[in-house]
């Protein structure tokens, strides 16, 4: 599988209700997707607001993954050095452990961010 554009991203409008997110090198760069709203006038539109807010949503996350993804490896390898031996073979009341808890919904939000399926899933 090929890699993706590298970041950072932008957004923008190419008119008549196209919005696309660029990357790359340049003004520009180069169109990574456009988003079509099916209403070209006026501007204040509701479809192309949304349309230009989901370009600027795509771009966010996407500047913001790479950040994001070493800040949970980080607190999940704090997490992980709290954890004590009774943890690693499971105890009373694991269910309700807010520890255990924390770390499964880390272990899922790394898994999902590098399109991995998640243990237990």
């Amino acid at each position: 599988m090929a890699d993706h554009t590298r970041t950072p991203w932008k957004h923008g409008s190419r008119g008549n209700g196209r919005f696309v997110v660029y990357g790359g090198e340049g003004v520009h760069g180069k169109a990574i997707c456009v988003m079509r709203s099916t209403q070209v006038d006026p501007w204040d539109h509701p479809l192309n607001l949304e349309a230009d807010a989901n370009a600027a949503f795509i771009v966010r996350a996407c500047n913001s993954y790479d950040e994001l993804l070493a800040a949970l490896h980080r607190i999940n390898g704090y997490l992980c050095e709290m954890v004590s031996p009774e943890h690693a073979d499971g105890h009373p009341g694991q269910e309700n452990c807010l520890l255990c808890q924390a770390l499964e919904v880390a272990y899922a939000a790394i898994a999902k961010a590098k399109g991995e399926t998640p243990c237990g899933a």
